[in-house]
């Protein structure tokens, strides 16, 4: 997961114990709305990358906080992937507003970008029609758009 944090102009960058924290929200938010058991792997904090060229508001202290997860097994992951479809605009409403609920104030706003991979196992796995391995994306990285402006939501297979 990518987490870009547009900081107020002249804010400095948030330290480890404010990375910690939007870790955290993140965390609580996606445990809450995939109902599954997240594990947090790993965290890393960079100068965001608005390699476009054409960001609105451009500030070099905004930074990404990339954000290493698993999740455990599930009974059913054909209802993950509904469930992540249908609810991708909530799922990335509720981890900003877990950050927003931080009152962090250098933090003017969040971009959030999570990409997840299921691997499908089983005698079924290998006659499912998108493959046993699917990506899907939710929310928007920075610098980019849907394509028709709703939540993004992508889909691909391996």
């Amino acid at each position: 997961a990518e987490i870009t944090l547009h900081l107020v102009r002249d804010a400095a960058p948030p330290g480890e114990e404010e990375q910690l924290a939007i870790t955290d929200a993140f965390d609580g938010a996606l445990t809450k709305e995939l109902q599954l058991d997240i594990e947090v792997e790993g965290m890393s904090a960079l100068q965001a990358d608005y390699a476009t060229g054409h960001a609105i508001g451009f500030n070099p202290r905004d930074r990404t906080i990339e954000i290493m997860w698993t999740a455990g097994a599930v009974k059913d992951g054909g209802a993950l992937d509904v469930l992540m479809r249908q609810h991708s605009l909530q799922i990335e409403t509720s981890i900003k507003d877990a950050i927003d609920a931080k009152g962090f104030s250098w933090l003017e706003r969040s971009t959030v970008w999570v990409k997840t991979t299921l691997n499908y196992y089983g005698p079924q796995a290998s006659q499912m029609p998108d493959g046993q391995k699917i990506s899907k994306d939710i929310g928007h990285k920075p610098g980019e758009d849907s394509e028709d402006t709703a939540p993004a939501y992508v889909t691909s297979s391996e």
